[in-house]
């Protein structure tokens, strides 16, 4: 398969290995399944922790 192609704000990326993508969490979401929402703290967490930065 192809790399994905994505368009933010007008502007064409292909994401490649290592890329970073952060999707943002609807407050549907915590409210039907907040095991997701632990989940994603605790991954924020260890990417804070191994060095990751804004």
């Amino acid at each position: 398969a192809g790399k994905p192609k994505v368009q933010v704000k007008g502007e064409d990326y292909t994401l490649t290995d290592g890329d970073v993508v952060i999707a943002a969490i609807t407050s549907c979401t915590n409210t039907s399944n907040p095991s997701v929402m632990v989940a994603a703290g605790l991954l924020a967490k260890k990417a804070v922790e191994k060095g990751l930065k804004r």
